[in-house]
């Protein structure tokens, strides 16, 4: 036995303490009575091979005036007198035992194989401490980490960083349990935010990657892919107010080919970029009118117009300036009525012929096509503020000016052969 001072700090195993071959009742009274409380601990520190003494209570009041257990807290898995040896300093440089010890700028309690810990110990330092299972000199096993701002890891850990399962509680109440790898989420797990957010999917390296599903406290959700923690390939987006989208992603934004369903029956499929319509798509309305065509910075630009109730289709192209006609593309005499600026309506009565016109709307709201002769001629008499110039379209109708759809009648229309010819066959058959 070798002290330094009153402590007693280390006992070769080979040496019997005479506390070791007392009957258990004497033992126990010349330690709890002949014996004041540190010379007590003394003699509970030479007793290392009493394996009968087990008095909990005894042994924690010799730890707690011993060495001020206030707001220490015993691990679940060993009992006080393990607490006790684990305080216990030792010299020799290849100890193997319980004990305790400086470790670069903290300090470990615990048990040690050949000088290093090995085995279950607790680690402090000053910012965080650690008790759990050591190997090597390093955590590695189970254990529980806390820092002094408030996180908490519990779970495995490997050569000092968490490694396998393992949940990690933030300070300000966020979650994560899950699969870890050198201290990294990575594999699969859930983290839970204080709002109530929640992502369960695959990880990589501390980011959301691979497949996983995010679900928003407001009641959205996110399945699909991630890349370092945006969303990034094939997935499915769900408004709580019932819209969706299904497609392709690029760095968070709905980029690519994809497909979105409003809540009130409107439908658009095609491209996208940076969440906006761009490219070509297709949007079909509720009411089953659709625009199939060229976009641009999430406005129609140049396509096909199909309205249902008429069933007519119309060519849309926002920039009337770059836009011909193309005569080739005309019945003869809807071309040469156009050239003649004479209503189309003219040639084609309430048949509907490819033709060009621009779309407008008459007092009542109602919305209406003219040819480019009333376009000229008929249009620009109306006192109406409601007429679109820039609304060009191209595809088989008939012009609402000639067929009288309009507020005013129009100027320009005349009763050709053709018409003539209708009108004389509608008769007879």
């Amino acid at each position: 036995m070798e002290e330094v001072g009153d402590d007693v700090i280390s006992f070769e195993e080979e040496l019997v303490s005479p506390f070791d071959i007392l009957p258990e009742e004497l033992s126990h009274f010349l330690v709890t009575r002949c014996l004041d409380l540190p010379a007590a601990f003394s003699v509970f520190c030479v007793c290392k091979l009493w394996a009968s003494y087990k008095s909990e209570l005894l042994i924690f009041t010799l730890c707690d005036i011993r060495f001020d257990l206030t707001d220490y807290e015993k691990p679940e898995d060993k009992d006080w007198k393990w607490v006790a040896l684990s305080k216990l300093p030792f010299t020799a440089t290849n100890f193997t035992g319980i004990g305790t010890q400086h470790i670069n700028e903290g300090i470990y309690e615990g048990e040690f194989v050949d000088g290093v810990p090995c085995g279950k110990g607790n680690y402090k330092w000053q910012d965080a401490s650690y008790y759990g299972e050591w190997k090597g000199g390093d955590c590695s096993g189970n254990g529980v980490m806390a820092w002094t701002c408030g996180h908490k890891y519990e779970g495995n850990f490997k050569i000092g960083k968490q490694n396998g399962f393992g949940k990690f509680t933030f300070s300000n109440g966020d979650t994560y349990v899950g699969n870890w790898k050198k201290g990294r989420r990575n594999g699969t797990g859930k983290f839970t935010w204080d709002t109530g957010d929640t992502y369960e999917g695959e990880w990589k390296e501390g980011y959301r990657e691979g497949k996983g599903k995010f679900l928003w406290s407001n009641g959205d959700s996110y399945d699909g892919a991630w890349v370092a923690g945006a969303r990034e390939g094939k997935g499915i987006l769900v408004w709580a107010n019932g819209e969706w989208y299904d497609g392709d992603w690029l760095n968070d934004e709905r980029t690519g080919y994809g497909v979105f369903h409003w809540n009130n029956g409107d439908l658009y499929e095609g491209s996208w970029h940076d969440s906006i319509q761009h490219n070509y798509g297709k949007l079909v309305w509720g009411n089953g009118n659709s625009f199939n065509g060229e976009w641009k910075n999430g406005n129609k630009y140049d396509g096909l117009l199909f309205e249902k109730p008429s069933g007519r289709t119309f060519h849309r192209n926002q920039n009337e300036d770059n836009l011909k006609i193309d005569h080739s593309f005309l019945h003869p005499l809807v071309s040469n009525s156009m050239k003649r600026n004479i209503c189309t309506y003219s040639v084609t009565g309430p048949s509907c012929y490819f033709q060009y016109l621009y779309k407008t709307k008459d007092n009542d709201e109602r919305t209406h096509g003219v040819c480019i002769s009333c376009y000229n001629t008929c249009v620009p008499h109306y006192a109406t503020t409601l007429f679109t110039p820039k609304m060009f379209y191209g595809g088989n109708f008939y012009c609402d000016c000639g067929a009288g759809n309009l507020d005013q009648k129009c100027t320009c229309v005349e009763e050709c052969a053709a018409v003539q010819e209708e009108k004389k066959f509608n008769t007879t058959t």
